[in-house]
């Protein structure tokens, strides 16, 4: 359990997370004080936030199922404020490792073997949030959005569960679960599209947002009855990991969907990112990642399944879509998924479906216990100032939630 403010021992203030405040503290530095009011007053930030922006907190649901990204170990969390909470920092008692609480998004981010191209990443989706507007951001995501509340409704999805919805972006594919009263916790590397998120989901999900990369969830084993996953394994730099991650925190009986995940043909080819159409500056950083950064066939995927569970499906997904760029920008049109000759003879030689080239959807269920291998040991994390962590301006808010509002009254079918 996180506890608020508090410190076990006096040399655990040793290792005080504050920045302002390392030296030991004494007892008769306190003055009298005790210690959570010493703290409260010393070693917290203040506050920084504009009060003409929308305040985004950190509520006491997500920081109760919160744990150290790296070890797994028990956060304390110093914050001035009580829940929920706008800025703060939590330490791990195991480890000892600090991470920020920025504008009310924990940032639970480890700087792996893999932080280089992550950051990269992260990058990119930036420049293109500010350079594509949000109602093209909507038009990709029109018809994926369709073919995932198609496959929602083949799922037995339980009444008020926890879900975890990994790489959710802006919450879209949070929202489509809106019917069944859940508790959403998105996650995500990019802290533009989950401050959207906050803005456009607000009073529609019971939702919970922190930066974190899929090769390390920081919640507890066993924590959410459903764990989402829509097109985002493919952009993951350690897929078997990220696959692990999910089953380890989805509850025993719980359910694991991976959603339109490219699939290559067997034997794998090399897949090879096609020239970027458009010449935007996202575009431009994103060129920097390797070409063959995810090649996974219908054998990748059940070899890793099968590490983790004894009950899933892999299928494949109805339609694709395609994109053309125009002088007004990126138009997104939904096209009927057209296989070859060649692709048909495989389905047929090939069994359960071998021969799959385009996306696929994966249902699975976790059949037993699965923990973490291999902890990290010398990751470092990420502070909140590597990153353009703000809230949305006041004067985009009702932008953003316009276009939302008319996107989900187009998806209440």
């Amino acid at each position: 359990m996180i506890i608020a403010v508090e410190v076990r021992s006096l040399d655990f203030m040793k290792m005080s997370p504050f920045p302002v405040q390392r030296q030991l503290v004494s007892r008769t530095s306190l003055n009298g004080k005790s210690v959570n009011s010493f703290l409260m007053e010393q070693c917290v930030r203040l506050r920084r936030v504009s009060p003409s922006y929308t305040l985004s907190t950190m509520r006491k649901q997500l920081a109760e199922l919160s744990v150290c990204p790296a070890c797994l170990g028990t956060l304390d969390l110093y914050s001035r404020e009580d829940f929920p909470i706008r800025d703060g920092e939590t330490a791990c008692r195991d480890c000892g490792r600090r991470y920020e609480i920025r504008c009310g998004l924990p940032v639970f981010l480890l700087k792996d073997d893999h932080w280089s191209a992550t950051k990269t990443e992260v990058e990119g989706e930036m420049e293109f949030v500010k350079e594509m507007p949000v109602s093209e951001h909507i038009k990709r995501n029109r018809f994926e959005s369709k073919r995932t509340w198609d496959f929602l409704k083949t799922c037995e999805i339980p009444d008020s569960p926890r879900v975890l919805d990994v790489g959710g972006s802006s919450g879209i594919g949070a929202y489509l679960f809106h019917s069944y009263s859940p508790h959403v916790v998105i996650v995500d590397i990019v802290p533009e599209f989950l401050k959207i998120g906050e803005v456009c989901l607000a009073k529609k999900v019971d939702m919970d947002a922190c930066l974190a990369m899929a090769e390390w969830l920081p919640f507890r084993d066993d924590s959410f009855d459903i764990v989402f996953c829509r097109q985002t394994l493919h952009h993951c730099d350690d897929p078997p990991r990220a696959i692990r991650e999910m089953f380890r925190v989805a509850k025993t009986g719980g359910q694991v969907l991976i959603l339109g995940e490219p699939c290559l043909p067997v034997p794998p080819l090399r897949r090879e990112r096609k020239p970027v159409a458009d010449n935007t500056a996202g575009a431009r950083i994103l060129e920097k990642l390797p070409d063959d950064r995810f090649k996974y066939s219908w054998l990748n995927y059940r070899r890793d399944l099968k590490r983790v569970s004894d009950r899933f499906r892999i299928e494949r997904a109805s339609g694709m879509t395609a994109s053309r760029p125009t002088p007004g920008g990126i138009v997104f049109v939904p096209q009927a998924c057209k296989r070859g000759i060649l692709g048909r003879i495989t389905n047929v030689i090939l069994p359960f479906g071998m021969g799959f080239r385009g996306d696929v959807n994966i249902r699975a269920a976790k059949t037993h216990p699965v923990s973490r291998i291999n902890p990290p040991v010398n990751f470092k994390t990420v502070g909140g100032d590597e990153l353009e962590i703000q809230d949305v301006p006041p004067q985009q808010e009702s932008e953003y939630r316009e276009v939302f509002d008319k996107f989900f009254s187009e998806l209440d079918w």
